[in-house]
């Protein structure tokens, strides 16, 4: 699911409403991927977690991103970028990769 609008009107788009049209897009509730924002940072776009090994919105590790960027034909995606981060996210997510988000997923009752 690369996505499907234009770029220009991502751009215009603040996070919090780029992450709740990605999760549709996704066919995702758009209240998962906001609450796992918040659980891994509070909607910190610069967080760093795990002793400087996670980073950003939704505290990817830089291998998994790398990893998933390329199964999914995105290699062009960045981490450093909260909208690519979040658009992996909906992607990993939809498709059962919840697990890489382990402690908030627990948490919100994602994960058993």
């Amino acid at each position: 699911m690369p996505h499907t609008l234009p770029l220009e009107e991502r751009k215009a788009m603040d996070v919090k409403e780029f992450a709740e049209r990605t999760a549709r897009e996704a066919g995702l509730r758009p209240d998962l991927i906001q609450n796992l924002i918040r659980c891994e940072s509070e909607w910190k776009l610069d967080a760093k977690g795990d002793n400087g090994a996670s980073y950003g919105i939704l505290q990817f590790k830089a291998p998994t991103f790398a990893l998933f960027s390329k199964k999914y034909g995105l290699e062009d995606l960045e981490i450093e970028n909260p909208y690519h981060q979040i658009e992996l996210a909906s992607l990993m997510i939809r498709d059962g990769y919840i697990i890489h988000w382990k402690n908030c997923g627990k948490k919100l009752g994602l994960i058993k």
